[in-house]
Formats: C-alpha cells, structure tokens, sequence
C-alpha cells in the first residue's frame, strides 16, 4: 500500500476516494505522475490516425479518478486504446479537430 491514496487502487464502497486518508501533500505527486503519463505518451499517440490532442481529464466510469483523455476525429478511424496505461485509466472524447 502508498502512503499516497491517488496513487492506488481504490477499494472503497461506490468506488469513492477513501477521503479520511486524503491529506494536501498527496495532489503534487498524483498530478505529477498524470502529467508525466501524458507527457511519455502524447507524441507516440498524436502520431496515430485519427488522434489529434492527449490530455488529462476526469475517468468516465471513476470520475474521482484521473484519466489519459485521447481526442479523436470518428470520421478518420483511430485504433483501439487500452482501458488502463501504467495504472492510469484511459478516455476517448470524439469530436472534430480544433480549429
């Protein structure tokens, strides 16, 4: 087990954060690693068909938990991603490109 609840599996009752083990110091790290996360992935992801933007965002099926967000154009097909990279769970948002 952690020190820090953000950055393991949670067995708690609905999925809830175990809020009573939440302290301010346990953000910076679980940020940290998100960031990372993303940073480590991003170029190798924009490089497949169809994704056009890595970030982090909320997970749909645990949204106290962060997620990998890809941002992929359904018009021009993109791979399957795996539900879970590193521990951190993954989110497809599918919209048109920025413009």
């Amino acid at each position: 087990m952690s020190d820090n609840p953000f950055l393991e599996p949670w067995a708690t009752p609905f999925e809830l954060p175990p809020f009573d083990r939440i302290q301010p110091e346990h953000f910076p790290p679980a940020f940290d690693r998100g960031m990372a996360l993303k940073d480590n992935y991003s170029k190798a992801m924009l490089g497949k068909q169809g994704v056009y933007g890595v970030g982090i965002g909320m997970s749909e099926d645990n949204p106290p938990e962060p997620a990998l967000v890809f941002f992929v154009d359904p018009t021009a097909g993109h791979p399957p991603f795996p539900a879970v990279i590193e521990g951190m769970r993954t989110k497809n948002i599918e919209d048109t490109p920025f413009e």
